[in-house]
């Protein structure tokens, strides 16, 4: 893992920390409060990934659709697309602080 992947993990947790740790989820069980930390990561990798696959442009699109999700080259090739795409680390920012707080003001039974 690289320091930016390490950076981005490093900030995910942070956001999901912030979740879990909201007055909404308090009360849950141990076993509960892991399963949302769970499930709020994943959401919140998609979140990502969606922003990205969203800003591609068809040529770009066409380069990534027929690789292995999940592969190296699909990885390489997003990443070298992402570091083109101006602003985005705003627009993700952004987007995930929205999540957030919609995720610490909904209840985790709903």
């Amino acid at each position: 893992m690289d320091q930016a992947d390490q950076q981005i993990n490093e900030y995910i947790e942070g956001l999901v920390s912030d979740c879990i740790n909201s007055p909404v989820f308090v009360s849950l069980s141990p076993d509960r409060k892991q399963q949302m930390t769970d499930s709020i990561r994943d959401h919140l990798y998609k979140v990502i990934a969606e922003i990205v696959i969203g800003a591609l442009d068809k040529e770009q699109f066409s380069q990534i659709e027929h690789l292995e999700p999940g592969s190296v080259e699909m990885a390489n090739k997003i990443q070298d697309f992402a570091s083109k795409i101006p602003n985005l680390h705003k627009i993700i920012e952004d987007r995930l602080t929205r999540e957030v707080e919609g995720i610490k003001n909904r209840s985790p039974l709903s």
